[in-house]
């Protein structure tokens, strides 16, 4: 789905400063991703209207700011082991470190954020 570049625009500094955070987060929380953390945090989130992610975007003090640090970096993470920390994939058992992707971050945050913050426009074919 294309991107509403001007929408997204408006948010771009606030983007910028969550991505920063996030990135310094990396270390802290993944040793602690599994299955059930990453989970709860993505429920908190679905419950999230579009303008209050945006709101997650603006606020460095919201309550779910943690929430979608752990979902994104969970996610990074799975996209690289194929599973989440202490899974059950083969591969998982060796040394993976998310701060060693960030390319791989970087996209999953991007599309984690045009996602949830309704940055996405819907095409033609889905309009009808």
């Amino acid at each position: 789905m294309p991107v509403d570049k001007y929408l997204k625009a408006t948010y771009k500094e606030d983007i910028d400063k969550l991505r920063e955070w996030m990135w310094c987060m990396v270390p802290l929380l993944q040793p602690s991703l599994d299955h059930a953390t990453v989970i709860r945090s993505k429920r908190r989130i679905v419950e999230l209207t579009h303008d209050e992610v945006r709101q997650v975007l603006r606020d460095t003090k919201h309550p779910n700011r943690l929430d979608f640090a752990i979902l994104i970096v969970g996610n990074t993470y799975f996209n690289i082991a194929g599973c989440y920390v202490g899974g059950w994939y083969v591969e998982a058992t060796r040394e993976i470190d998310v701060s060693d992707h960030p390319n791989r971050f970087r996209a999953t945050f991007n599309t984690a954020i045009n996602r949830w913050a309704g940055f996405l426009q819907p095409t033609q074919e889905e309009l009808l």
